[in-house]
């Protein structure tokens, strides 16, 4: 090989490798810039509603909880199939068209079924907000379609202004209206910022497909994507579980905590996991290349450096919640303790990231593992909940607890998976070959 290719090709890798870097500079900048705007409107909104309006708001969110845990996995295969294996123009389109179109038809038949489960309530309030929410649904899924296109062809720089402009916009429309339109605010200001990203997107990006179906081409694509959102289902399976074991067991102010909590560790998830969202596509185009030890070694750098900054983080924010919530938030006093122990999902989340996305991907083709961790789970606290319900030990910090042990189970499992599925089939042999 001539010194001219060689240099060529090095100058490609070290392009290939800023332009990664620059990506992840830009999803968590994005991502670092919104949060203090966040965490704000979390605050305000906290404030002005209390934990018993919380809970409400909480409960009828079950309904935009679809948006991930009602998915069919359409979006998730397209990036999967497209991002692995190098396939012509022709066959990307018909991938493209069939499950873009799945996914279309499924936005419309979630959104009916909200609103129609509105009619099974009698307070107003209620029913407005679960049609609320399930416009905020329909929205959600088409802005998908858009951010599939925009990972596909890696345009992380224009998701990260938009993430930009509509948290801002979220935070303070919501903050400025809160204090009149109470639970109102919080479910329609995102609907509009979403559709205001949902015409960016188009103008900026398009969305190249047509609607229509390939029988042999569809089937295909959904008996993988169930395959591959299984998991996402079973989890889906697993967060209903905890809210309405709350609900039902705990009272309806401890859905206000629970949700409380829920939304500081929702924060910190956000930026923690963006970067295996940056990383998926180049780590699939590697396994595509059969590049194994490399990927091991990504996978293992970068997880063991995110997951001891997530574990200092968590220690910061649980002084800092212990400081900042009597000062501001006097309602929630009562919720601190639950806010700070639930945190501790936090590096149970980072620890796992990297090592799932080589696990599912089409070279290991493992996708069954999921759904069973995530079941088993729920048995978990199913099981856990009713045996503390029957020693009257059930309240909510136990279960917390519990919640704890049970993402434990899954989070850790996936490394002894992980192990198993590829270090030992694929990357032990490649370096004794």
């Amino acid at each position: 090989m001539s010194t001219f290719i060689k240099k060529n090709i090095v100058k490609a890798k070290d392009f290939a490798q800023i332009k990664s870097v620059k990506d992840i500079s830009w999803m968590i900048g994005a991502n670092i810039l919104i949060k203090p705007f966040q965490v704000v409107k979390s605050f305000v909104v906290a404030r002005y509603l209390g934990p018993e309006d919380y809970g409400i708001l909480k409960s009828v969110e079950l309904i935009q909880m679809l948006n991930k845990f009602g998915d069919l996995g359409f979006n998730s295969t397209v990036i999967r199939e497209v991002g692995t294996f190098k396939k012509d123009q022709a066959e990307i389109q018909e991938i493209k068209n069939n499950a873009y179109s799945g996914e279309i038809i499924l936005t419309f038949v979630l959104f009916v079924i909200g609103v129609i489960s509105n009619f099974f309530f009698e307070s107003p309030v209620i029913r407005y907000a679960i049609i609320l929410s399930s416009i905020g649904l329909f929205t959600l899924k088409i802005h998908n379609l858009f951010t599939s296109e925009a990972i596909i062809n890696k345009r992380f720089k224009l998701i990260s202004k938009l993430i930009i402009i509509q948290g801002i916009i979220n935070s303070i429309v919501i903050i400025s209206t809160v204090p009149f339109l109470k639970i109102y605010a919080v479910l329609t200001v995102p609907i509009l910022s979403t559709l205001i990203l949902i015409i960016v997107y188009f103008k900026r990006l398009g969305i190249p497909f047509k609607f229509k179906f390939n029988r042999r081409r569809f089937k295909n694509i959904l008996r993988t994507s169930i395959k591959f959102t299984s998991g996402t289902l079973a989890f889906g399976v697993f967060r209903y579980t905890e809210r309405i074991i709350v609900i039902s067991m705990i009272g309806l102010q401890a859905v206000g905590f629970f949700g409380f909590a829920d939304t500081i560790l929702a924060l910190f998830v956000t930026i923690f996991l963006t970067n295996i969202k940056v990383r998926k596509m180049d780590i699939l185009e590697d396994l595509g290349k059969n590049k194994f030890s490399k990927v091991h070694q990504i996978v293992m750098r970068e997880s063991a450096i995110l997951t001891v900054i997530s574990i200092i983080v968590v220690s910061c924010a649980m002084i800092g919640i212990s400081i900042l919530i009597p000062l501001f938030l006097d309602k929630w006093v009562n919720g601190i303790l639950v806010a700070q122990i639930f945190l501790l999902i936090l590096p149970l989340k980072v620890i796992d990231s990297y090592v799932i996305t080589v696990v599912k991907s089409p070279i290991v083709d493992k996708l069954l593992y999921s759904p069973v961790l995530q079941l088993i789970a729920t048995a978990i606290l199913l099981v856990g909940s009713y045996t503390l319900k029957q020693f009257g030990v059930l309240s909510l910090i136990n279960f917390i607890y519990l919640d704890i042990f049970a993402y434990a189970v899954v989070h850790l499992s996936w490394l002894y998976i992980y192990y198993k599925e590829y270090y030992k089939p694929f990357v032990r042999t490649q370096v004794i070959n």
